[in-house]
């Protein structure tokens, strides 16, 4: 599962990465990076409940009633009222009236708001209406009761539109290798080289996009095999909707996806209490004055971090 924090993140933060204490048996090493990881989970998944948001993007076709307002006396369906999202929504690839017709932004709709994201609604433009059109030769109109379909990107990423904050060009392309719809190992050109950001360009899981593909890294720098080169990265394709395809055009670019900075902050944050109030995973009796066998709960400051990103959960299409 990906994580907010990956476990380079959370060693990082904890000035323990590329330390190796001796006399430790390389079992008990992956054990206590294992210990880790399942920490990172837990805290992602409390991230999410929480704040009833997801901070890594998914594709999925999603479905939505013809918004009505209470003003509409009638009750009858409000054809030119906004539609909200029930989540956050970054990528409109399609939107599809209730008739059938295409929808197209720009020409048809406009998303709200336009200068933030995520996104959380769509304007008509006049005169087009949910799940028909006008016959303006006679002044009339005629819908039915549809359903209103989207498929998106979905996920919460504030500057999302931006180049590099969302998305960081890791200025790797698919060439030297051709990648098929099957092959998990995928060369990636000097993996010492930084990204965009400066940064490490892959770490074990990160999520990563060639074209419309993600991909979730599994393994780093599998050099140490002679038969192997060593700027080569094992993945999980077609992961969060997407589908695992052949790309073939030797100027795709490779893309890392960024995770909103408080989130990952807050998620290492809560793994660490977590785990250092945990004797099995090392950690010690009285750490922040918490033993074992007491409940462990969430610290102020990461609680207060995600407590501004949750999600309203207002009904507003009905």
């Amino acid at each position: 599962m990906l994580t907010y924090a990956t476990l380079d993140d959370f060693k990082i933060a904890k000035q323990i990465k590329d330390v190796k204490p001796p006399n430790i048996a390389a079992d008990k090493l992956q054990n206590a990076d294992d210990k880790i990881i399942d920490y990172l989970v837990r805290a992602t998944r409390f991230i999410n409940r929480f704040t009833r948001r997801e901070f890594f993007p998914w594709r999925e076709t999603r479905r939505f009633a013809v918004p009505h307002r209470y003003l509409d006396l009638s009750m009858r369906r409000f054809t030119q009222a906004d539609l909200y999202f029930d989540h956050d929504l970054l990528q409109v690839n399609s939107l599809t009236n209730g008739n059938g017709d295409a929808l197209y932004e720009g020409t048809d709709y406009f998303l709200m708001e336009s200068n933030m994201w995520p996104k959380n609604a769509v304007q008509l433009k006049f005169p087009n209406f949910w799940g028909g059109g006008y016959n303006l030769s006679i002044l009339s109109r005629s819908f039915d009761e549809p359903v209103i379909i989207v498929d998106g990107i979905w996920g919460y990423h504030d500057i999302f539109g931006r180049q590099n904050e969302a998305w960081i060009d890791t200025y790797h392309t698919v060439n030297p290798s051709l990648i098929d719809a099957s092959t998990r190992l995928i060369k990636v050109g000097d993996f010492d080289e930084k990204d965009a950001l400066n940064m490490t360009k892959y770490t074990i899981g990160n999520l990563i996009k060639i074209d419309d593909e993600y991909m979730e890294v599994v393994e780093t720098k599998l050099g140490t095999d002679p038969d192997t080169d060593p700027n080569t990265i094992k993945v999980i394709r077609g992961i969060r909707g997407t589908t695992a395809v052949a790309h073939t055009d030797t100027t795709s670019k490779i893309y890392k996806w960024r995770v909103v900075d408080d989130i990952t902050e807050a998620c290492y944050q809560i793994a660490k209490t977590w785990r250092e109030s945990d004797t099995s995973a090392g950690g010690r009796l009285g750490v922040s004055d918490y033993s074992a066998g007491v409940e462990i709960g969430i610290p102020a400051d990461p609680l207060n971090t995600i407590k501004m990103y949750q999600r309203s959960m207002i009904a507003i299409n009905n």
